[in-house]
């Protein structure tokens, strides 16, 4: 037990066959652990929690934060894990200035590396993870405490969620990367991902997250086709998430679902679902300032899909390319969706399909749309709006019977203040 020490190392241990911990502690400063090798921890199955590989942090002692730890090229293997919250490669919490580099982590019965509590300006990189339970990296503080201000880049994440969750082994965080709740000014990126075969998302965002971004990040083939590559909600929304130039071919199922959340930017990202009857690029749901542009996407049923957008505003769809199997975009609501911007997109959807589809269900309206410059080749049923709809551009008398099914060459509304008579037209379309 490493008890408030300052400036210690431990360097090139092996330690095996512990019940608990390879190396525990809590508290002190300027601590270096360099390669030293934790094997066969925990792997006992007695009552009761135990079994992490290398551990900081302790509820009991939590008047003292560590301040300074650097855990690197260590080789963590076989952490058995026995309870609900054991198992983890690598586990810190409380501790500010601390760095996780260059380690590798292999076979664990919960996270493969987890920051939790009251974590502060750290650094997850270079780490190379494989076969865990749950979670290849998971930042979770507990309810009522925080984690903000880190770094996650350039770590390796090779089949993560890869066994069957039993009812001891943890919570069902079958994600790659778990940016969970109470999380702020959080950036992860150029990271490497391979689902394994219990795989759900490769990364998520949890609720009351803040300033998040998700950036430059790979997911490549895995045990399966996972179902989603990132959500941003969990009971409750985010805000503030950037998530820009992701890659994901073939991969997943659907790359964004987006709920409940607020002031959230999608970029630049590359998607190619497996053409899945109900996949997407991006479902959404009451969110207030969405931007989703110069993104490029193929093999999805839809491009956006929600079926009860709820109230979801400022929503801004611009300059993205995609490839549908069935209509472009395709939103229905019952709540308010209201200043929604939805130019300059090229969607190739089959003929038979919608390019753009927005309609009401029960008390819902739509309000304040700009949908200009939309390239739609295919379908012949360009755009559809709710009659119900108002607020068009900046254009005050419109034809609602005129655009509720609009194609080629019907005239879509006419401007009060001018004679100039606008056409739906693949010219402009």
């Amino acid at each position: 037990l490493m008890a408030n020490i300052a400036n210690a190392k431990v360097i090139d241990v092996d330690i095996t066959g512990t019940l608990d911990g390879g190396i525990r502690g809590y508290g002190g400063s300027n601590i270096v652990i360099d390669g030293v090798i934790v094997h066969d921890i925990g792997v006992s199955a007695l009552a009761g929690e135990c079994g992490m590989g290398i551990w900081f942090g302790d509820y009991a002692h939590y008047e003292n934060q560590t301040d300074g730890l650097l855990i690197q090229n260590c080789r963590i293997n076989n952490i058995g894990g026995v309870g609900l919250m054991r198992g983890d490669g690598i586990v810190v919490y409380n501790a500010k200035n601390f760095t996780l580099r260059n380690n590798n982590i292999t076979t664990v019965n919960r996270m493969g590396i987890s920051a939790g509590s009251d974590c502060l300006y750290f650094k997850i990189n270079g780490n190379y993870i494989v076969d865990t339970l749950l979670a290849g990296i998971d930042i979770e503080p507990d309810a009522h405490y925080t984690a903000s201000n880190f770094k996650i880049y350039n770590n390796t994440i090779i089949g993560f969620a890869s066994r069957f969750l039993t009812a001891t082994a943890g919570v069902g965080q079958l994600f790659g990367i778990d940016v969970h709740a109470n999380t702020s000014y959080g950036k992860v990126y150029k990271n490497i991902l391979a689902a394994g075969q219990y795989g759900t998302e490769a990364f998520h965002i949890g609720n009351h997250a803040d300033e998040i971004e998700i950036t430059d990040n790979d997911l490549i083939g895995g045990a399966v086709v996972i179902p989603l590559f990132i959500k941003t909600f969990d009971g409750s929304g985010s805000k503030h998430i950037k998530i820009n130039r992701n890659r994901a071919k073939g991969t997943c199922k659907s790359f964004a679902l987006i709920a409940m959340s607020e002031d959230v930017y999608i970029s630049e990202n590359i998607f190619s679902g497996n053409s899945s009857a109900d996949g997407y690029f991006l479902s959404v749901a009451t969110t207030l300032g969405l931007n989703v542009d110069y993104n490029r996407s193929s093999n999805t049923t839809n491009f956006i899909k929600s079926g009860d957008a709820g109230d979801t505003s400022n929503m801004k769809v611009t300059n993205n390319n995609a490839y549908t199997l069935g209509s472009g975009i395709e939103i229905v609501t019952s709540g308010l969706l209201s200043e929604v911007i939805m130019t300059g997109n090229s969607l190739l959807c089959p003929a038979s399909s919608i390019g753009i589809y927005l309609e009401v269900t029960m008390d819902g309206a739509i309000t304040n749309l700009n949908l200009r410059g939309n390239i739609i080749p295919l379908a012949t049923n360009k755009i559809y709006v709710s009659p119900s709809a108002t607020g068009w551009d900046t254009l005050t008398r419109n034809t609602r019977s005129q655009i509720s099914v609009a194609y080629n060459g019907m005239q879509l509304f006419e401007l009060s203040t001018n004679s100039n008579i606008q056409y739906l037209n693949n010219g402009w379309l």
